[in-house]
């Protein structure tokens, strides 16, 4: 059995990645999700230094961090 031998190129090589307003806008909230998870890894990691680094509280740590920041956020957001 003999089978057909492809032709043409893969699609991912002969199309180009259109940009439009909505891919603009997702990248833009994509690198505020990257800030605000920043803003958590650090706080959480300063909660865990200001526990003398004791182990065992990791998600303790990141979801009082959590907490904190995304208050933070809020609050900043909802000044005029």
């Amino acid at each position: 059995m003999v089978t057909a031998r492809r032709t043409h190129k893969p699609k991912s090589v002969t199309s180009r990645p259109k940009t439009t307003l909505a891919a603009a806008l997702d990248a833009g909230a994509d690198h505020r999700d990257r800030d605000i998870q920043d803003k958590i890894r650090l706080c959480a990691y300063r909660l865990y230094e200001r526990r003398g680094c004791e182990h065992g509280n990791d998600i303790n740590d990141w979801l009082r961090a959590e907490r904190e920041v995304l208050s933070e956020t809020a609050r900043i957001n909802q000044q005029p």
